[in-house]
């Protein structure tokens, strides 16, 4: 296992650093932040930095309970930045990559320095989390049930790619506000001993140990992103092409243009681009081939890559471009196979090969959408890649902020202006509110928000019966309507948490009580958009007293007739039954219709569905 070089013992001033930094986080980007251990987030959010992730799948790998087991965060990455998480597939036939991310983090004076009992966790939870012979819905009696639920994410996901023998990295992160290192004999066995479980799991994976003191810390706090890369061009000068340009660069060159400060692939470079890296796909095998016989006329062979910049782009002279904050919006595949060829092959001054690069300088966002989706439907990508990119979303994101939130369809730039983390709302959040209450889908919202967004004729169906648009691309629900599903949802997970609801109850009620309370306080089986908007917010949380108890009933009494264990009800709120008997309930109150709804075929009581341990 990589440990990094060790850190040295931070100064006073960086104590001071440190306090003052998160005071600030705390009073604006953690304004509000409910439901988390700020210091927890604060740490996790700017280590993982890199990856330029969504701040709901940030707050979706947060684990900390008193029974997690010494986990406090888990991330599963697919690829290159592709958050796995239950009831959102990932392309098996791209994905030969896997990361998992584990945090500890101390956030009390009193819990500084490395402690080996706590590695020891790390060891332990891995033992549980690789025997892939381990059923993860076996260990409720040990962990909470939300990280659970990732375990199990995690082990059926590696299952389904198993045939692509995916490389698995394993990265932990030890946060503490102290300034030791991990020189001590005791902590280093501790460490040998996590690294040999791995071995004996996953014998070709790699794993790095971080330890992060307070100086550590800061590193990756004060860590920016490069906004200004110089482009050199090859041999000719390059053809200018209105704002932007078109020309050859040496393989070298760009092997160079995307390395970042520390020589390693600047992951962020890619920001932009919604495919995930395919390693083992067909092409990029062919692109590898072609590496490896220095053909010159590389260019020749492989269709460029597109590189986008919002702001104007700089000549230095004829040869070199100065480009702020470029992203690459096509080419992907090349450019990492050559970095890592080039990587793995220190690149000679003689190597002439080159390929072909256009620069466009587009400021508007519309049309830099518009070439983002243009240059990446030629093959098959990850579901929902281009989903975000569709003038609905704009008009939305556009809605939100006048009501001061911020939609994250461009995970990481409201995060990046220092919006609070509790005004952005995510687009996995947004469409599984949807879901739900305008479908009035919960088990669909809980299980099956994926189908929704896939790219495929049964996908495109789903995904225009919840965001339903007209002609232009405009869309046909009010949009306010898109917010308040939002805050509905919103509300009842604000009550949940203050009712004591573990997180893995939450996550599986969550959706289903937003259901039901919309429908008793619109008295309809199935509101539309018009009678959710009508719904007074003030009012919801007396509502939520009363709606509460008989859905937590219908839960609890599915899962005991299933003889699930009390943290292992996944299969209650992924499943068909639990809405059935909600609808149940509601259509004994004769309430109308706004539209067609399935009928049950008789009116029926809890109590009349349970019977014999069986549910009917």
């Amino acid at each position: 296992m990589m440990v990094p070089t060790e850190v040295f013992p931070m100064s006073n001033n960086e104590i001071l650093q440190l306090d003052a930094n998160f005071t600030d986080w705390k009073a604006t980007s953690g304004a509000g932040l409910t439901g988390v251990e700020p210091f927890l987030y604060y740490s996790v959010d700017h280590i993982l930095k890199n990856y330029n992730l969504p701040v709901e799948d940030v707050k979706y790998g947060i684990t900390d309970h008193p029974n997690d087991g010494g986990i406090d965060a888990f991330y599963i990455l697919a690829n290159r930045n592709t958050v796995v998480r239950d009831g959102l597939e990932i392309g098996k036939s791209g994905t030969d990559r896997l990361r998992i991310i584990l945090f500890q983090s101390k956030s009390s004076e009193s819990e500084t320095g490395y402690k080996a009992e706590d590695i020891g966790k790390f060891t332990r939870f891995i033992d549980d989390l690789l025997d892939l012979s381990k059923d993860a819905s076996k260990f409720h009696y040990k962990y909470e049930g939300h990280l659970v639920t990732i375990m199990n994410t995690f082990k059926n996901k590696y299952l389904e790619i198993a045939g692509n023998f995916p490389k698995v990295q394993i990265d932990f992160y030890y946060v503490t506000k102290g300034d030791e290192t991990t020189t001590t004999k005791v902590v280093q066995d501790s460490i040998n001993e996590l690294s040999a479980m791995i071995k004996k799991h996953l014998g070709d994976s790699t794993s790095t140990f971080y330890p992060v003191n307070t100086q550590a810390l800061l590193g990756y706090i004060k860590k920016r992103k490069q906004k200004v890369r110089q482009l050199k061009w090859a041999g000719a000068v390059p053809l200018p092409i209105g704002a932007g340009y078109v020309g050859l660069v040496y393989l070298r060159e760009w092997y160079e243009f995307l390395k970042d400060e520390n020589g390693d692939l600047d992951e962020l470079i890619f920001e932009s681009n919604v495919r995930g890296y395919r390693g083992n796909s067909a092409v990029n095998r062919q692109l590898r081939e072609t590496l490896d016989k220095a053909d010159a006329n590389f260019w020749q062979l492989n269709n460029g890559i597109t590189l986008i910049s919002s702001n104007k782009l700089q000549p230095i002279d004829s040869m070199n471009l100065n480009i702020e904050d470029p992203q690459v919006v096509n080419g992907l595949q090349t450019s990492r196979t050559v970095f890592r060829y080039y990587q793995a092959k220190k690149p000679l001054t003689t190597d002439e090969r080159s390929v072909l690069v256009r620069v466009l300088q587009i400021s508007d966002e519309g049309t830099r959408n518009a070439v983002i989706r243009a240059t990446n439907s030629q093959n098959s990508m990850q579901p929902s890649a281009l989903r975000g990119t569709d003038n609905i979303h704009r008009q939305i994101e556009d809605l939100f902020k006048k009501y001061g939130f911020f939609y994250d369809r461009r995970p990481g730039f409201y995060r990046d202006q220092g919006a609070p983390i509790e005004k952005i709302i995510g687009y996995t959040e947004l469409i599984q509110a949807v879901i739900c209450l305008l479908l009035h889908r919960p088990d669909d919202a809980r299980g099956r928000p994926g189908d929704y967004i896939k790219l495929n004729k049964k996908g495109d169906m789903k995904y225009a019966s919840i965001f339903q648009m007209d002609a232009s691309g405009s869309a046909k629900q009010p949009l306010g309507f898109y917010l308040k599903v939002v805050q509905i949802v919103r509300k009842v997970d604000e009550f949940l948490e203050a009712e004591g609801v573990q997180r893995g109850d939450l996550n599986n009620l969550s959706f289903y009580v937003a259901f039901y309370v919309c429908a008793v306080m619109t008295q309809k089986t199935n509101p539309n958009a018009d009678s959710i908007m009508a719904i007074e917010s003030t009012l919801i949380g007396s509502e939520l007293k009363k709606v509460y108890p008989i859905v937590s009933d219908v839960y609890k009494q599915l899962a005991k007739a299933k003889n699930l264990a009390d943290d292992n009800r996944d299969a209650v709120a992924k499943g068909t039954e639990f809405l059935k008997e909600l609808r149940a309930l509601l259509a004994n109150q004769n309430y109308p219709q706004d539209a067609a709804m399935p009928k049950e075929k008789k009116k029926r009581k809890v109590k009349d569905v349970i019977k014999k341990g069986k549910v009917t």
